[in-house]
This record gives C-alpha cells, structure tokens and sequence, in this order.
C-alpha cells in the first residue's frame, strides 16, 4: 500500500526549507509508531543504555518498581518505573565507567549496583534481584565483573576503548583507523579509507550520534586521505565499529558505520598534554627511495603536540571539556618512473622505444628524466575542540560542541614518499588545503519514567583547495595532461588546476524517541539533512594528450622540418605536431552547485519474549532529493533521459535475535538486513556537467579524418565554447545521463554466529557472514553499441615465440558497419544500475577485557569477494576516468550483459586478515627500595600483529597501435574507452590475478609512567611502525602486455613483456610508505 501511495505524483506536502517531499512520510510514521514488532537492535548512535529486569526473593518479576540512575561524577540522576513484566530501560546515557542502579519497592529491601561501565552504541544489562525488607544489597561491580556478553547485542561490531586509544600505537592518531583491528574490515587503497564487507567505500562516521561524512567521496570528514585526521584522537573517548547487521537506527551506508564519542566534562578536573616527535634517525628507507641509483633516506621530521582539559564549571550542572593538537610535518618525495616496457632500471629508454631523429630522442630523455628527482613537501595541521554540557534539572540534559580541523601541504596530491609512476614531480601533484567545521547540539529529555527523547542539530562543513604547483610544470609550457605508451603523469592534473573539490555544508535535525512497554524497549527517530556541494573545477579542463609510441612524442616534442606525417592510415596528410592519437578535453562554466536532501525514517523494538530468547525488528525508510541536471543533448532523441530518478520505496527491513543458552554463558546470534548506499556528491556533480549542456566534453581521434582536422597542434588546447562550436561537430561532443529509473545501490546482509565466555574476563565469537550488493552505478556507451567485428592477434612471450594466438570482438565505427551510431553525438554515456558484489566471510574474535596486567584482542576474517569490475571507492564516482569493463557494460553479447564478463575476485578481495593487540602491564609488587619500585613499575608493552594475504590488481595491456575500423582506437583492444567503458585490463586472463604484497606487520609501543602527586603522572613512550620492517607492496607493475596492429595484414600482435608484478611502491597512510617509522612522546596527565 504504502510505495503505491508513495510513488503518486500528486502525493507531496512541503516541510520547511527541506523541500517538497511525499505526503507518504506522514503515513509511514503513523506506520511506525502502531508497528511496535516492526523494529530493530537498541545499539545507540553516539550514547549507550542501560536495562534489567526487576526480580523479587522468589525469582518473579516486580512490576512499578522505583529505578534510580545515578553518575555523581557526570551529574546524572534518573528516575525510572519496571513495566509490567519487570523490565526497565534507561536509554541515551553518555558512555562512562561510573553508574549505579538503586531499585525500590515497597515491603522488599533496596538493591543497589555500583561500578556499571556503559560504552558507547552498548546496552549494559543489570540483574536485580530483591531482599527482604528492611535490608540494602550493595553489589559493587566493576567492567571486570559485568558479564563479558552482551545478551541484547545481535549486530557485528566491535569496541575500540579509551585504554586502547591512548596506548596502542596507532600511526598519524587517525582514530578511525582502529577500526583496521577489528574483522571484516580492509584497507581501501593507501589514503587511510576502509572497506567493510567487500563494499567500496559505503560506510557511515558518525560523531556523537550527528553524520560527519563527506558527502563528496563517502568518506571520513576531511577525505581523500590527506588530513590526517579531521579531530584530536585524545578528543575521543571511544568508539564502537558497526561491521554486520546493524540497527534501524543507522543508514546512508552499506558499509560499515564508524560511531566515535568524544569526551566530555565531569566534576574533576582532568586533563593532559603531549608531543610526539620522529625523525630519520630511525626510519627505514623506502624500498624505492633511490638518487642516482643509490638508496636515499629523505630529512624527514615530524611534531605533533597538544593538550586537553575538562572539568566543571558549576558542579552537577555544567560541564567543559576542550582539546587542541597541532602538526608540522617535513616529508620530500623522491620521484621516479618504474616501467619496464618502456625504460630500463636506470630510467633510459629501452632500444626501438623512441626512432625519432637523434636530437628528439634525446630531448625525449630529457623530458623523462626530470621525473626522477626529489620534491619538498610540509604540511600545517591544527584541530581544536570544545564540548560544554549542562544538566539544569534531572529531566533534561543539554550538550553543546565544535570541531574545526585546517590543513594545508604543499606538493600533497601525491601521498606516496617514493612514488615510481611520475607523479610526484609531475603537475598532478597539487597543493592541498582542507578546512573541517563541526557543530552539534542535542537534547535529551525524560518525558516520563519510561519515556526519553533525543534531538540533535548537527552542521557539517568541508572546503577541500587544490592549487596548481608552479614548480613541478613540464617544460616547454605543457600544461596538459601527457599518456605516451601508457605512461601517464607525463603533464599536469587532468582536473584543472587551481580548484575547489568540493565546499560542502550539511544541516542535521535528528529526534529519537525511546519508550518501555511491557517486554518491549521501542525506539522511533527522523533524520532530515540538507546538503549544499559546490565544485570551482573543470574536469579535463587542461586536455590529454594520448600518444602510442614515444617516436610520436618526439616528433611534437622538437618538431624538425621533414619529420613524418602520422602514419595512421585513415589520417589526411598532417601539418606540424598532430602525431597524438587522441585528445580529450572539456570546457564550460567551472562552478557547479548540487543540493540533496535526505529524509530517513526508522522504527525498532528490543522484544524480550523470554529470558533466554531476544528478538530485534527494525524498519528504516531513506528519501533522498537531488538537484537535477538540465536535459542532456540527446533527450532529442529519448525525453525520458535526464533526470535523476529519486526512488520512493527504499525500505531496509532488518531482523536479528539472540538465544542465551548455559546460564548465559553462551549467545547465539542472527541477523539479516537491507542497507541502501548513498549516491556520492561526486556522482550526483558529474551528472550535472555530463549532458553536454553547461559543459562540452569531447574526444578527437586520429583514425577520424574530421576529428583529426579539429585537433590543434601538440601543447594547444581549446579556450571557449565558441571555438568547440566553430570547429568540433556534433559527432564528437559527448553526452550523458543517468538511466530512467536509476535505482539507490543497496547490500542485503545476513549472518549467523556463536558467543562463548572462557572466563569472567574472556569471550570467543565466530560468526559466518555474506552479503549481496546490488544495483551499483556502472556506465555504458550507448553509441558504442554492440561488438559487430572480429579482429585476430598472434601472441608471443617476451622472448619473442609465438605462444598462440587470441580473437576478439571488437566495436567498430560508423564507417565500418556501427550500424547504432547516431553522427549528432559522440560518446553517449549512460550511467546505470549494472554492478553487482558477492561476498562471503568467516569472522572469528578473542577477548580479554582489561585485568592488572593485560588487554588483548585477537580478530581473524577469512573472506571471499567478487563484483563485476567495481574497483575501488572512488573507480565509479566521477564517470570521466577510465572505465573498468573491457565490454560495453549494458549491450548484451553472445547473449550475456558486457558487465557479467568482468565478474571475478574483487580489488577489495583479501583471503586471510589476522590481527592480535595486547595491553602488557608490568605487574605491581613491593620491590623493596624506593628506587627499584621506580624502576620496575609503571611499564606498559602494546603491540599489535597484522598478518594479511595480499589483495590483488589487473594484469593491463597497453595498446601502440590499433586497428583503425575501431570505435574508439585505443587505449583497448576491444575498441571502446577514454570516458566510456573500457578496462585497459588483458582479457584474456583471470581479472585481478597479480597480486600485491603480504602484510606481516608489528608495531609496537613501550611506555614508562612516573606518578606524581595529587594524581598526576608523566609517560615516557617509544613506538615503531613495521618494527621488523616487512615491506609490502601497495602498487605492482601492471603492464603485462603490449599490442600493435598491421594494417597490411589486417592483424596484430600481442607480445608479454618483463616485469609485469613487479612492486613499483610501498606506500601506507599516513607516511606514504610502510617502511618502519619509529618516533618517541612525551604526556603529562593529571
């Protein structure tokens, strides 16, 4: 009934500067709120909760029973009611180790529980059981006698505690990534981003319950992987990992949900200070650090220093808490190229690559070897915070807090310290300046004994800078983008440079409501944001140059009279400088404004229906409104085309139980769930600019004679819309849309897992888990069409012998028998639902909560993945990079979609992923003197282990000359490419079959503590990253194959080349390299 009604054009109210939404909003929350089964798990967005169950001398249940929650250091003091079946429910409670219980009841004894440790997104479970009159129980516990299971915990997730904050050695004190320990969780990519579950990207961070993701990329404020973090790590208390199987509660993601809380302010003052400081003292060089051949350790330095403090400014009442921590950081690059096709180890061009005159191919060399040199970078970081909370009376509890991160780094656009493709000396690598603004204020409100609300405002706001390096621009006033032989980074940033990508600013209004009805604790909540994205870039603003060969970029390098003409044959006779074979550019109005709104809905309840079952029922319903583009040039020919479909009927059931079984000492779990994406602001931006309207993006061919006339000589490029119009056809201007009905990407989850407790301190889980992704954004070219020709290649190894021979389908153009070209347009670009994950894991998890001496966690994930040419979390946000499906993704061939031929292991794809932490303390005694009790005490050992089977990377092919009946002539065999699909991945073997290093890693802190008086205290720490320093490779070389094409002959041949798999970079976040890091600290607590 409900998507019918949504899905009525005539169905729509207006609520505020939020927009027009359905009229069917108002239907689903009178939905929710009469559907109390229709809910899921109480895990809590930034707070935690505490329940029980009220049980008189005889074991039954007390009804009306008076419930006292009290924290005398947080000012807390709330008075409760049992339901009728006993039970009570004290949600929205901030995180702390200091609560107790009080229970009353007329004609019984008062039972008091002290000591009750609460965590973030946790609901602690208190057993009460009464005494006779007259007399008081007080059972005083401690998190070490809490029970270790949480028996209403039905999700997969993980805590990251402040124990485990302060003293793990964490590199760059990102806190996120202490989500890398917990299962289910990989790198994605080297820029500090995370994959959960094989999703790329996907993932939800939320910051005291208020979303803070960068809409932009669907990443951590501050994205991209620059910043090193966008807030204090020691403004975080901690923070809870949600992996699999979450609550209603949590949305706009099909990840993970990253749910950090920061501190806050109590009746003590408390507080410290610190600076870590590392050099290259002790730093191993990077693997491909090399000057002159020879290994070179960069004059790396880095500081990073700070403070906080928190207390009361009127005691009970209100609160404070502020932190500061700055960065100055020194780190050059050293540059280089490592490609075995095209240079030798020493960087000079190997024999036949350039057959240019003498003079051209030396200032080929030339050109080459100013990307093999060392870059200077420093970076500014500061991030400040300030959080006050105020308790006017036991009812109510306000909370107030900022956050503002600014980031500046110079020649930052390249993060690797060694990078081998070029682009640390090239143009693409800009400067960097990020600004991160973080607001919140929230109410919560005791409506009754049994009745909480929670209301949030939160705002959101990111500029991400990027300035154009002046000192890294080619000669010869190249300011392109330069590809020869498939070496790219030989210019400057396809996207033009200077540019601002992206400004964002978010408003938050979220309200939750929680309320305890008999067996039932039921929670209902809104959350409406408003986004408003604004990018000052043009995306191939500059121009690419494509060459096949370096004898073609010599001759437009130093042209000399009576060098050849391009010898493709379907090209006119040339003037000077068109040796290229393709150019690509865009042009129009820089600036491009989007807004979104979301409007989510979500309904759970916690239903306790015996006392050993649990089951959690939760519905969510997303909404989401985009700014949508004008209608594309080709709506001439379809008018359904253009808009961006807004689906109304994106409903995320979630279910999930749990069965306590041997005195509960044993918890089984299971969940399922649907979880929608997002759509990336990128995405939503380029749908705006892809239509051919406000932006003309096209591509000039050299096997085109009319394209090949357009093209201007080499380092020229188009400066007006004007000069596109008076020289460029129709025929060569790109269009694109978003497919009719494009439907919001979404994963359906479900897992089944076991929960043993060792001992009153230890607990094992294993729980299998699996996921679909479904209706993920691929594209297609719909010009393009189908594959109608056959073209045949004799392949030989990289010794010369012919090993065989390989036929593929190829697109051909319209001269050739593309019988679905329409000449009024170029690539026409259609963005749609095609792409698809698999993945299925086995997540296993040891732990042993804090005792006197040890901490420790042990986390293994075994775990499969595949998708159909996915990529990574950015591969398919901006539409105008390089496409990952060798065949036209949505026309069929030989009865199949062109995507289903890229079905395979997955770039996110890692086997085997163990990581075991440890907390050491070195045991109290009484060492006899003074002096030995100074010396022996106070040391604390962390480490923590990763061992981790390599991911996995395409073995690519790079194309020197193609047949000139193609579609598109390069850079694929199968015809297609540039902005349009077109892997440049070798189709005649497995996708992602080269694999990249394996991880086996320790890291490692020691600490020494010195007390003071009045509770002071000074640590002296020592930490290594990669201690044993094991390198992993991060980046292989992919070109496994080259191509070229006889025209006399009508066919080609491919022939392998040396060095395909071999490691061209080590890098890692934060450092740009995984080669041991080493640093010392200093902190003052008191």
């Amino acid at each position: 009934m409900l998507p019918g009604i949504c899905n009525s054009p005539n169905s729509r109210t207006r609520i505020g500067l939020l927009g027009r939404v359905p009229a069917c909003f108002a239907l689903l929350i009178l939905f929710l709120l009469g559907s109390a089964s229709m809910a899921s798990a109480q895990s809590l967005a930034g707070l935690g909760a505490l329940s029980g169950t009220v049980h008189d001398p005889s074991g039954a249940v007390v009804p009306n029973a008076d419930v006292e929650i009290v924290n005398k250091s947080l000012g807390i003091d709330r008075k409760l009611k049992s339901t009728d079946a006993g039970l009570f429910f004290a949600p929205s409670l901030p995180p702390d180790p200091g609560y107790s219980v009080i229970v009353t009841v007329p004609g019984f004894g008062v039972a008091k529980t002290d000591g009750i440790v609460v965590h973030v997104g946790e609901q602690v479970a208190v057993p009460v059981q009464l005494g006779s009159a007259s007399t008081t129980q007080t059972v005083s516990v401690s998190e070490n006698t809490q029970p270790i299971l949480d028996l209403a915990k039905t999700e997969v997730s993980a805590l990251v505690n402040q124990e485990q904050i302060t003293n793990l050695p964490i590199n760059g004190r990102r806190v996120d990534q202490f989500a890398l320990l917990t299962p289910g969780v990989v790198q994605d990519g080297t820029s500090g981003e995370l994959s959960f579950h094989g999703v790329p990207s996907g993932n939800e961070f939320l910051q005291d319950g208020i979303d803070i993701t960068q809409q932009w990329s669907v990443s951590n404020a501050g994205g991209g992987g620059s910043a090193l973090s966008n807030i204090s790590m020691d403004a975080i208390q901690e923070f809870r990992t949600e992996i699999f199987g979450y609550s209603a509660e949590f949305g706009r993601g099909s990840g993970g949900v990253v749910n950090s809380l920061t501190k806050s302010g109590s009746n003590e003052f408390h507080g410290n200070a610190f600076w870590f400081f590392r050099n290259r003292t002790l730093n191993a060089i990077d693997p491909f650090s090399k000057l002159n051949g020879q290994p070179y350790n960069a004059p790396e330095y880095r500081h990073q220093y700070g403070a906080n403090v928190g207390g009361p400014i009127i005691k009970d009442k209100l609160f404070f808490f502020g932190a500061y921590e700055g960065t100055t950081r020194n780190f050059p690059l050293v540059s280089s190229i490592i490609n075995s096709s095209i240079l030798d180890g020493n960087g000079q061009l190997l024999p036949g690559q350039c057959t240019a005159a003498a003079i051209q191919c030396a200032a080929v060399q030339k050109y080459i070897n100013s990307f093999f040199r060392t870059v200077n970078r420093n970076l500014h970081q500061n991030d400040g915070f300030l959080r006050l909370d105020y308790r006017p009376n036991e009812k109510s509890t306000y909370t107030a807090n900022f956050n503002l991160m600014n980031y500046f780094a110079t020649h930052d656009g390249v993060s690797a310290v060694a990078p081998t493709d070029g682009s640390g000396a090239s143009g693409s690598n800009y400067n960097i300046g990020t600004h991160v603004r973080n607001a919140r204020l929230s109410n919560t409100y005791i409506v009754s004994p049994s009745m909480v609300n929670e209301f949030r405002f939160g705002f959101n706001a990111e500029r991400r800078f990027q300035g154009l390096p002046t000192d890294l621009l080619p000669p010869d006033n190249i300011l392109s983008s330069v590809t020869v032989a498939g070496q790219g980074n030989l210019g400057v940033s396809i996207n033009q440079l200077p540019n601002i990508q992206p400004t964002e600013k978010r408003f938050i209004l979220a309200d939750t409501f929680s309320q305890s009805a008999g067996k039932h604790q039921l929670k209902y909540g809104a959350d409406l944001a408003y986004l408003r994205s604004v990018e000052n870039a043009v995306f191939s603003g500059p121009g690419s140059f494509t060459y096949n060969t370096f004898t073609a970029f010599a001759y437009d390098l130093t042209p000399l009279p009576g060098d050849p003409v391009n010898s493709n044959p379907a090209s006119p006779l040339t003037g000077p400088s068109k040796h290229y074979s393709t150019f690509a550019q865009a042009i129009g109005h820089p600036i491009t404004g989007i807004t979104i709104r979301d409007y989510d809905f979500f309904a759970q309840d916690q239903y306790q229906i015996t006392k050993t079952l649990l089951l959690n029922l939760g519905l969510r319903y997303e909404y989401s409104t985009f700014t949508q583009p004008p209608a594309p040039s080709y709506a001439s020919v379809n008018s359904a085309v253009g808009p961006i479909n807004q689906p109304k009927t994106n409903f995320a059931p979630r279910v999930g139980f749990t069965y306590s079984m041997n005195n509960n000492t044993t918890v089984l779990r299971g969940n399922y769930g649907i979880f929608y994406n997002r759509l990336p602001g990128a995405s939503i931006t380029r749908l705006q600019q892809l239509g051919g309207i406000v932006r003309k993006s096209f591509t000039l061919s050299d096997n085109n004679p009319a394209q090949f006339a357009a093209m201007l000589p080499f380092a020229q490029v188009f400066t007006s819309l004007s000069q596109v119009n008076s020289f460029i056809s129709p025929s060569s201007i790109n269009t694109g849309f978003a497919i009719p009905g494009l439907a919001t990407p979404y994963v359906q989850e479900w897992s089944l897992g076991v929960e043993q407790e060792l001992t009153k301190d230890m607990s094992f889980s294993v729980s299998y888990v699996g996921s679909r992704g479904i209706k993920f954004l691929q594209r297609s070219d719909l010009n393009a069409g189908q594959p109608t020709g056959q073209d045949f290649y004799n392949v030989f190894d990289v010794n010369g012998h012919q090993t065989g021979s390989y036929s593929t389908p190829v697109y051909l153009n319209a001269a050739n028998g593309n019988t679905t070209y329409n000449s009024n347009f170029g690539k026409i670009l259609q963005i749609d639902n095609g792409g698809r994950l698999w993945y299925d894991g086995l997540v296993a998890e040891f732990h042993q909560r804090e005792n006197k001496y040890i901490q420790s966690t042990i986390a293994y994930t075994w775990s499969h993945s595949e998708d159909l040419g996915q990529g990574t979390a950015t591969s398919n946000y901006y539409f105008t990079d390089q496409g990952d499906t060798y065949f036209n993704g949505s026309s069929s061939f030989n009865g199949r979609s062109g995507y289903s031929f890229e079905k395979g292991r997955s770039l996110e794809d890692q086997r085997h992923r163990l990581v075991m932490t440890a907390l050491i303390s070195y045991p109290k005694a009484d060492y006899g003197s003074k002096w030995t009790r100074e010396a022996l005490s106070g040391w604390q050992l962390a480490p923590i282990f990763t061992f981790a089977t390599p991911q996995y990377v395409d073995s690519n092919l790079t194309v020197t000359s193609s047949d000139s009946r193609l579609y598109v002539p390069s850079p694929t065999l199968s015809g297609i490419g540039a902005e349009a699909p077109g892997g440049i991945r070798a189709p005649f073997v497995p996708t992602a079959n080269l694999p990249l290093g394996q991880t086996v890693q320790l890291d490692g802190r020691l600490t020494k503590s010195f007390a003071l008086p009045k509770s002071q205290s000074i640590q002296l720490s020592f930490e290594a990253i990669n201690a044993l320093n094991h390198i992993h490779y991060t980046s292989v070389n992919q070109t496994a194959y080259t191509s070229s094409w006889n025209a006399a002959t009508n066919t080609g041949t491919i022939k392998a080349v040396s060095g395909a798999g071999q490691g061209t970079a080590a890098s890692g976040f934060p450092d740009g390299t995984n080669a041991r890091r080493a640093q010392a600290s200093l902190r003052y607590t008191f």
